[in-house]
């Protein structure tokens, strides 16, 4: 008999909370407010789901790069277009267009950054380190892997003129030869080119990190220029990256007696 007597209380008790639930989500429904603020939450919600969802499937189904036959041929023996390893990477290949020293299109085959992978490798993580000094920059990569028959080409367009020591030897090979050089500039998020006191290919004085102080000095080159060209210096140098005096857009991975005992020349 007592547990008849508590089962049925219990059932009330159930039976009230329920109703009471029941009038209180009728009264929110009535109310015009709530229903505008129930709308709204939906369609935010809704909103931010598209959001994501459209995200994922973008960085998921992404163009494939068309390669050349050649560029299939340098990926198998191990060079990497640098963007599969980093796409917040900027790309245009002087060579591959006419705005360089020579005015003329150089590149007939190569329209990608490839580099020695380890290479790759390095060029990432001094970019990780340029957006953790300014998230607003990135790097703009003007030349990598450069074919040794185009660096033919180069020599004697400038072989017995002022601009013959700005240019390597073919016969040696430069470094970029071996895919392990770089040239680069920096850029903001819209892709404009920041100014670093010269142009690419430029052989006067300004473009010589050599002559950078009495630059300065001399009202030359400007405080911001020289600044930026520190940022991309110390960025690339954290990674392991090697100066030279001549080109401040030029970067060696490594010593040019290690690439060469080490390392193919690509013909």
């Amino acid at each position: 008999m007592n547990k008849r007597i508590l089962f049925f209380i219990i059932f009330m008790m159930l039976s009230g909370l329920c109703l009471f639930i029941r009038c209180t989500n009728n009264s929110n429904n009535d109310n015009p407010d709530t229903q505008d603020i129930n709308v709204n939450k939906d369609k935010d919600q809704n909103k931010l789901a598209n959001s994501s969802i459209a995200d994922s499937i973008a960085d998921v189904v992404k163009t494939p790069p068309e390669y050349s036959a050649y560029e299939l041929a340098l990926m198998k023996k191990g060079f990497v277009d640098v963007l599969s390893l980093d796409s917040t990477l900027k790309t245009d290949l002087r060579y591959a267009g006419d705005q360089n020293f020579t005015n003329e299109i150089l590149y007939d085959s190569i329209q990608h950054c490839f580099l020695l992978k380890e290479v790759g490798e390095m060029l990432v993580e001094a970019h990780q380190t340029l957006k953790s000094k300014d998230s607003t920059v990135r790097f703009l990569l003007l030349d990598c892997l450069r074919p040794n028959h185009v660096q033919h080409k180069m020599w004697d367009l400038v072989r017995g003129t002022d601009e013959q020591k700005y240019v390597a030897s073919p016969h040696k090979g430069s470094m970029h030869n071996y895919g392990t050089a770089v040239d680069l500039t920096l850029v903001d998020l819209d892709g404009k080119e920041l100014d670093l006191g010269s142009a690419f290919d430029d052989f006067s004085n300004l473009a010589q990190p050599r002559h950078e102080l009495g630059l300065l000095k001399d009202g030359k080159i400007s405080r911001e220029a020289l600044d930026r060209r520190w940022m991309l210096k110390t960025s690339m140098k954290a990674a392991g990256f090697r100066t030279i005096q001549t080109e401040w857009w030029h970067y060696n991975a490594f010593h040019k007696d290690v690439v060469r005992s080490r390392y193919e020349m690509i013909k």
